[in-house]
């Protein structure tokens, strides 16, 4: 009995510890790298691993030739931009963010290298 009441007792101590995890306790993330995109068979949807999802932002998108320009944190997620010269494109991630480092001003980040913009 006493062995099972232990094991309660630290299973509800790990799941109460899960539970209030916050953004700043999560590893620091970037937007994807322009290598890291890809696009779905129909050309209008873009996907990159860790759940970034999104849309060209016109109807020409030529992959290899975009650069990631900047990023967002908004109360919904992350959102990062690219620019090439075969049109724009956004990438979303889901869920509540904290901008990391010196680079964020008023939740964007003022840089154009990704690696200069990371998030909790």
């Amino acid at each position: 009995m006493r062995t099972s009441s232990l094991a309660t007792c630290s299973l509800v101590l790990m799941l109460a510890g899960h539970a209030s995890a916050s953004p700043q306790d999560a590893p620091l993330m970037t937007c994807p790298q322009t290598s890291q995109i890809a696009q779905a068979a129909d050309g209008l949807a873009y996907t990159a691993p860790g759940g970034w999802k999104g849309d060209p932002l016109s109807e020409s998108t030529d992959l290899a030739r975009m650069r990631f320009t900047t990023s967002h944190i908004t109360a919904a997620g992350v959102l990062c931009r690219y620019e090439g010269a075969g049109g724009r494109l956004s990438l979303a991630l889901e869920g509540a963010r904290l901008a990391v480092g010196s680079r964020w001003i008023n939740a964007e980040c003022t840089s154009d290298r990704v690696d200069d913009c990371p998030f909790q």
